[in-house]
């Protein structure tokens, strides 16, 4: 590598990250027909949690996007300055290493970031906006303390109150 040639590095986001799933036109056409009014459908019927759900996973791209964005910009902003100047076989060595760290490092904090989300508001008990993971034993009309009785949900013999990953098929019923 002479010392007029730079070193450009890009990403290309994954399949699901670059496809119309993410896109704000995809959503609209799969939501647009829906009650606005999502808690008149049934409690296991998934167009309740559809919107939810692919707002989610564009939140999820636009974070993957920005770590790895970040990573990229590091390794431009930084990539060996020293003050001597490096064999060419101890920089490709350096290189590879650099890229190959970068590759990982992003799905590492993401997965750090998310499951620390997700375990964070399992303990927590708390019933989440569509009560997918614990229901009330009583109804509104019968509060009158500060404690509120709940039950976690069962699907398919998981209980969310002792595992996290509890989950069922998707159904439009």
């Amino acid at each position: 590598m002479t010392s007029l040639q730079t070193l450009k590095v890009m990403f290309v986001c994954g399949r699901i990250c670059s496809s119309l799933f993410v896109s704000d036109e995809l959503r609209r056409s799969l939501t647009s027909g829906l009650v606005s009014d999502l808690s008149s459908y049934s409690q296991r019927d998934y167009r309740r949690f559809l919107l939810a759900h692919l707002q989610f996973l564009q939140g999820l791209c636009e974070i993957s996007i920005e770590l790895i964005s970040n990573f990229v910009n590091q390794f431009h902003s930084s990539l060996f300055i020293t003050t001597q100047l490096l064999s060419q076989m101890n920089f490709r060595q350096r290189l590879n290493s650099t890229i190959e760290q970068s590759k990982s490092n992003p799905q590492q904090i993401f997965y750090s970031l998310l499951l620390l989300i997700r375990k964070i508001n399992h303990r927590n008990g708390l019933i989440s906006t569509y009560g997918t993971n614990y229901e009330y034993i009583i109804s509104w009309d019968e509060l009158h303390k500060v404690y509120v009785p709940r039950q976690p949900i069962i699907y398919e013999n998981c209980s969310c109150d002792l595992n996290l990953n509890c989950t069922s098929q998707a159904n439009f019923l």
